[in-house]
């Protein structure tokens, strides 16, 4: 399996509160937002942009796009230096970050941060809870 990487990265700041997860794989797969937030709606997520995602539901908006998603640890998503890394805080909130180039750009700024230099200023406990590798599905032959 080949996973994906991206020559071109725009990074984006999210559009409202919760809406990490569409402006992060938006950037981590090169698709724009509003194809994302519309496979949002297609899938029946009712208001993703204001509620989250949890990873089952990006897992089931990007298949509609034909990207699968491989759930990883941080470091190996680091490794690869592409793909999706996804945050956990002490307060248990989730946060999504694009990874681009082995660095981490958050959508709540559209900032890019070397790893540790993203831990060293984010709240104390934060910690990498998983990393995301994409890849393009196979279509059905006929």
């Amino acid at each position: 399996m080949e996973y994906l990487t991206t020559s071109i990265f725009y990074p984006q700041v999210q559009r409202d509160d919760a809406d990490c997860s569409i402006s992060a794989l938006s950037m981590a797969v090169g698709i724009p937002y509003e194809t994302i937030a519309t496979c949002c709606r297609a899938t029946g997520l009712k208001n993703p942009s204001r509620t989250g995602m949890y990873l089952t539901e990006m897992i089931r908006v990007m298949r509609k796009l034909q990207i699968g998603m491989k759930i990883v640890t941080p470091e190996k998503v680091l490794a690869h230096g592409y793909g999706m890394m996804i945050v956990k805080y002490s307060t248990l909130d989730y946060h999504s970050l694009a990874v681009f180039a082995s660095h981490l750009c958050d959508p709540t700024n559209a900032l890019i941060w070397s790893p540790d230099t993203f831990l060293a200023n984010a709240p104390r406990g934060t910690v990498f809870q998983n990393g995301v590798l994409f890849h393009r599905l196979q279509t059905a032959k006929k």
